[in-house]
């Protein structure tokens, strides 16, 4: 959240998303008291803040449409040095048509452009900035079944669970950048890792 362009309905599927995500993997997804916060959601276990979150809506389009997911490199570098300084992590969430998708927020080396003409259609000639090109192989489709409904799935298309380090794995395809397309199982322990 951080300016005008942003609407109720927004915010409104952003909660609902967060709301279901939380009781899922038993966290709870705060919203920030400061107006404008540069991240959507402080994301707890009990009390302990185990990560940050920003959650985008891209429920017109696709997943498929596009290579690559585009964004401010503003807020890719700001959640970049708050996961840095915190040492926790920070994950973007977009909401495509086809499912709810998560990339953590890391340094890479992600195509970085600038077209002035880019911002125009939101009627703002000041919100111009680099954007940086995250690709969509790097995200991950997020279940929003409960992990032991996910632990018992054969086949669960798409599916990979929140700590790699955990993950039992069938029939996984394996690319430079991980799972792309994968049978993933997750271990009862995937829950208390953030």
């Amino acid at each position: 959240m951080t300016d005008n362009r942003y609407t109720q309905a927004q915010r409104e599927l952003e909660d609902k998303i967060a709301d279901e995500l939380g009781k899922i993997y038993d966290r709870k997804f705060h919203r920030p008291l400061k107006p404008f916060s540069r991240y959507d959601f402080i994301v707890c276990r009990e009390q302990k803040v185990v990560a940050f979150a920003e959650f985008k809506d891209r429920t017109s389009k696709s997943s498929t449409k596009f290579d690559t997911y585009m964004t401010g490199m503003d807020k890719w570098t700001f959640l970049l040095e708050l996961s840095q300084s915190t040492g926790l992590p920070c994950y973007l969430y977009v909401k495509f048509s086809d499912g709810l998708f998560r990339v953590k927020i890391t340094k890479s080396n992600y195509l970085i452009e600038y077209d002035p003409k880019w911002n125009q259609y939101r009627g703002d000639q000041t919100d111009i900035e680099p954007s940086i090109h995250v690709p969509i192989a790097h995200f991950n489709k997020i279940s929003m079944l409960p992990p032991a409904a996910q632990i018992n799935s054969v086949n669960f298309p798409n599916n990979i669970e929140l700590c790699a380090e955990n993950l039992v794995a069938a029939n996984k395809k394996t690319t430079p950048f991980g799972s792309e397309s994968s049978s993933i199982a997750v271990s009862p322990s995937d829950q208390n890792c953030w």
